[in-house]
């Protein structure tokens, strides 16, 4: 839960020789809320502008809290919005555009958030002591969730949230339980309220 302005992966900094050269380039770690809305077959009758995105952690000074207002996000190569094909048709896939645009399927590696170390011009020394020094930080943190909404002109269409479970471990902090797991393979589904109503 560490990102840094140098080499660092799982709270240690030069991590290609802790961890092998296929880890010398990572700048640490982010959760990610990974985010899939299905809103079902039928004309497509979402989109990327009604979504808005919350987070808050648990401890005192609400560390990792951020939001996303409705607007905020629009269709990318990280968001894509998905036209279900019809009659043997392939799926469209809308990766740019105007953010109106409707479609049946939301699929987005998700947002999230980190505390952060930098130290320009450090030996590997002086950034491992960055990333120590943060620890502190975590103070209280046990939780750390993610909600997001969709909003259409008539209220709310879906909700969904997750959660991080936060524990320490030696020399890091560790996210645990399968729903955990879950929500960092981008596993969060939420469905219109419309066919929650069918339960």
């Amino acid at each position: 839960m560490m990102a840094t302005g140098f080499p660092s992966w799982a709270s240690q900094a030069d991590p290609g020789t802790i961890f092998g050269p296929a880890y010398a380039s990572e700048l640490g770690n982010r959760p990610l809320f990974g985010v899939v809305i299905d809103a079902g077959a039928g004309a497509p009758s979402i989109s990327i502008s009604e979504l808005s995105f919350s987070a808050i952690s648990n401890d005192p000074g609400g560390l990792l809290t951020f939001d996303f207002a409705q607007g905020s996000y629009t269709y990318s190569d990280q968001y894509v919005g998905v036209i279900f094909g019809t009659g043997g048709n392939p799926d469209t896939y809308i990766t740019s555009g105007a953010s109106t645009q409707l479609v049946n399927e939301i699929v987005g590696r998700g947002s999230g958030n980190a505390d952060a170390a930098y130290c320009p011009g450090c030996r590997i020394a002086q950034e491992q002591a960055a990333i120590d020094a943060l620890a502190g930080d975590f103070t209280g943190m046990s939780k750390f969730v993610g909600t997001y909404t969709l909003t259409g002109p008539d209220g709310v269409l879906s909700t969904g949230s997750g959660e991080f479970d936060i524990a320490p471990e030696p020399g890091t902090f560790g996210m645990m339980t399968g729903a955990t797991l879950a929500l960092a393979l981008g596993l969060v589904f939420m469905r219109r309220r419309r066919l929650f109503s069918q339960r």
